[in-house]
């Protein structure tokens, strides 16, 4: 092996980098991001880092550092079913009670240690000794804008997450509270401008991320869970059940979703303190998104339990909880993860909607829709306030809709198969040249192809 080859090998093997160089190199940068974001932060901004951690009181820290500790036991010792529930409760508690800095500390330790153990580089071996996650993670790698968008739902969610750290100055902050100028982009240290209250564009863009993207993905994680746990129960029992949550169903589809949200926002924005309003809006956001995933889930149950291996199960006398979870459940789960994928990037227009109206979160906390509402009667002298945080709705939720298109057609080989790369298609004319200038050569020379390439 020539110096070259070794550097090389020993590139492809580092985790992250590797991927970078020689591909998938939309991932690989998505993960390269995950890596040097956290780490920049800890050299450029320390004293943040520790002001933020010194700003919790002894609970928060203590929570903090358990979490960190199971997560890290989990990831390094490949234990899904202590890391994941540790991660969701991580999130829920941070959600719930102590907020953005605190998603930001836990994320400066466990985004690096993911990466470093889930980006490892896994070895070549035959197709029939694959897992199922491998070929479909293959499938989708195929698929240049599926690549394009989970690496925009990383970037968005990199920038959610590390909001605190990453924003030039307060989003709050009116650097010029006496005149209240409108400045532009790239002028008086703005890169992104002001708005007309003399606050960074930028920053705000960055900290309405947090809104936007948690409201997403909470949302949606709550429909998702609420409409499988009630298609499922329909679509396997049937009878009265179906027909009581058909029904439900039906009724709550009839009421346009938008003129609900409307109503129960307004009956309910007096009531609640400002800094729940964001918990209220992702309980009415999932409350009101599971009647299609219900439906979607009951299809594929009522078609998945009348299959052989769920029959063999009754007759061997699994009780219904273990027909249901175990056997059925996992089944289903193709259409809601492709449901789930496509249904956070409609959550966060729906999101920019309310704070558009004025119905989101309270100002002067920045959301997306809530600025290009701020910036709709500056468009003639000051575009950028709308234009920016337009543009950027638009490629979050362009993002989420490649991420969902790209798991979709993984998900279906028939689709996933029609759309090798060019790579793959050259290699694969190579390789049959190769063959055919052996059987060629090896009629020359009157012997076996593979007698032939077994002496070269």
């Amino acid at each position: 092996m020539t110096e070259s080859a070794s550097h090389s090998f020993s590139l492809r093997n580092v985790p992250a980098l590797g991927q970078f160089l020689f591909g998938p190199r939309w991932v690989g940068l998505g993960l390269l991001l995950a890596v040097l974001v956290p780490l920049g932060i800890l050299v450029i901004e320390p004293g943040r880092v520790w002001g933020a951690l010194m700003g919790f009181d002894l609970l928060a820290k203590a929570c903090l550092a358990l979490f960190l500790l199971l997560s890290l036991i989990g990831i390094f010792r490949a234990k899904a079913a202590i890391y994941l529930p540790a991660m969701g409760l991580a999130f829920m508690l941070a959600f719930l009670l102590f907020g953005q800095r605190w998603f930001s500390l836990f994320f400066l330790v466990v985004s690096p240690a993911l990466v470093m153990r889930l980006a490892r580089p896994r070895r070549e071996g035959p197709r029939h000794g694959k897992s199922q996650w491998m070929l479909l993670s293959e499938r989708f790698l195929r698929s240049t804008l599926a690549q394009m968008g989970l690496f925009g739902v990383m970037f968005f969610y990199l920038i959610t997450f590390f909001g605190p750290f990453l924003w030039p100055v307060d989003p709050l902050l009116q650097v010029d509270a006496g005149n209240l100028k409108l400045m532009g982009p790239g002028t008086h240290g703005f890169l992104f401008g002001s708005d007309q209250f003399s606050r960074d564009i930028l920053s705000r863009l960055i900290a309405g991320a947090w809104i936007s993207m948690t409201i997403g993905l909470f949302a949606v994680g709550l429909s998702i869970s609420m409409g499988f746990f009630f298609g499922l129960l329909a679509g396997f029992f049937g009878g009265w059940v179906d027909f009581v949550v058909m029904r439900l169903v039906d009724l709550l589809l009839g009421i346009p979703r938008l003129v609900l949200l409307l109503v129960v926002v307004a009956f309910f924005k007096d009531s609640v303190p400002s800094e729940y309003r964001m918990h209220l809006i992702v309980v009415i956001l999932g409350l009101t998104g599971w009647m299609g995933t219900s439906r979607l889930v009951r299809g594929e149950v009522l078609t998945t339990k009348e299959r052989d291996f769920v029959q063999a199960g009754r007759a061997l006398g699994f009780s219904n909880f273990r027909l249901m979870f175990k056997h059925i459940a996992p089944n289903c789960m193709a259409p809601v993860i492709v449901s789930a994928a496509l249904g956070i990037g409609g959550t966060i227009l729906v999101e920019a909607a309310l704070s558009f109206l004025g119905l989101g979160v309270p100002p002067p906390t920045p959301s997306w829709g809530s600025m290009v509402a701020d910036g709709k009667e500056y468009l003639t002298k000051a575009w950028w306030i709308s234009t920016l945080s337009g543009f950027t709705i638009v490629a979050a939720v362009v993002s989420f809709n490649l991420l969902g298109d790209g798991i979709r057609d993984a998900l279906d080989p028939r689709l996933a198969s029609k759309r090798l790369n060019r790579k793959q298609i050259l290699a694969a004319m190579r390789r049959s040249e190769q063959k055919e200038g052996l059987e060629r050569q090896a009629q020359r020379m009157g012997g076996s192809p593979k007698g032939l390439q077994e002496g070269v």
